[in-house]
């Protein structure tokens, strides 16, 4: 059976020098606002929980009064679906104890919840909602907030900035067909940030993306803060990575050319790092391939995520093809604008 997802998303990530054997910034602060809002206009508070037998396991529970968020750092998500969304908490957390089946999970609502569901507003059809879906689940003990929309979730501009037609060529027609979405988003209370526990916050939004597709008719995801959206049938390999103990790069992180200097080839640089260890990752315009260059990025990416250690300044990382990097702390970078960890090779390092 399949690993609880959140339970292998901490790893074994002790801290140890990393030797390493492919437009947007963080969510912004009025779409959280709105989120807030939109929950706050719910019903009462209510105390449903999904429990699990021993400490050590995933902690899922759906309630009804919204946490304090931190607008400064927010991991989110978006589930661009082809027609109004229409679900509701019970068969979203059907749908998230179906994906980490076989962690001896048990599913129950408190009775201040059932007396909240029931007096949300459904048809005539039992247990479909008259309206977008929203809620409030603590998963893992994260608090995640979900709230639908019967509009498309982005239009002109705004979605052809997050999608790379390198990567997704027909993202945009397939986006612009849409006819609502899904917002979930991180509201983890200020305070206490580390990379052991964002990793875990964008595990758990990640999740819960993934249960949204599975009741909606889904045509894409997009990821904040790398602004990157991804078709949804990657959605299931992401998840997987997590259960692998693997961070789902793909659609955590987005990738951009760093434009050649000297005679030097492209080099590359990261959107969605900083999230998790405060500073993007940018590889100078170097003599390698760009094919390299972004081959690096990832695995040097990956790595960091798995230990949770940022790299100090004037230290070393190598790859698995003994390429040597030497690592530099700049506040601004070409790309993003945005605190780096500036990575010379070696061959071109002359202290600068």
């Amino acid at each position: 059976m399949m690993q609880s997802v959140l339970e292998q998303t901490r790893l074994d990530r002790q801290p140890s020098a990393p030797k390493l054997t492919p437009g947007a910034t963080a969510m912004a602060p009025e779409d959280v606002a709105a989120l807030v809002a939109a929950m706050e206009a719910e019903n009462p508070p209510g105390d449903g929980k999904i429990g699990l037998s021993g400490d050590d396991r995933v902690h899922t529970e759906i309630h009804r009064s919204p946490p304090k968020v931190n607008l400064d750092l927010v991991f989110g998500a978006i589930v661009a679906v082809k027609r109004a969304p229409r679900f509701t908490p019970q068969d979203l957390l059907d749908a998230i104890g179906y994906i980490l089946d076989g962690t001896g999970a048990t599913a129950s609502f408190g009775e201040k919840m059932k007396q909240a569901v029931r007096q949300q507003k459904f048809s005539l059809l039992r247990g479909r909602l008259n309206g977008p879906p929203n809620a409030i689940l603590r998963v893992n003990g994260l608090n995640m907030l979900v709230v639908g929309g019967d509009e498309p979730a982005f239009a002109g501009k705004a979605l052809e900035e997050r999608i790379n037609p390198a990567l997704w060529s027909d993202g945009v027609q397939r986006l612009s067909q849409t006819e609502g979405n899904v917002m979930i988003a991180d509201a983890y209370p200020s305070g206490r940030c580390d990379p052991d526990l964002n990793y875990d916050r964008a595990a758990a939004v990640t999740v819960t993306a993934a249960a949204v597709s599975l009741l909606t008719d889904p045509a894409g995801m997009i990821w904040h803060p790398a602004g990157n959206a991804i078709p949804t049938d990657l959605i299931p390999d992401m998840v997987q990575s997590l259960a692998d103990g693997v961070a789902p790069l793909p659609l955590w992180l987005r990738w951009m050319p760093v434009p050649p200097t000297h005679g030097r080839k492209p080099g590359a640089a990261s959107r969605g790092l900083q999230a998790f260890l405060g500073r993007e990752l940018e590889l100078v315009a170097n003599e390698f391939s760009l094919e390299k260059n972004l081959d690096d990025l990832f695995q040097i990416a990956a790595a960091l995520l798995r230990t949770g250690t940022p790299p100090p300044d004037g230290s070393q990382i190598i790859t698995k093809d003994q390429t040597r990097y030497r690592v530099v702390h700049r506040q601004r970078g070409v790309m993003t604008g945005t605190p780096i960890f500036r990575l010379i090779s070696i061959s071109d390092y002359k202290g600068g």
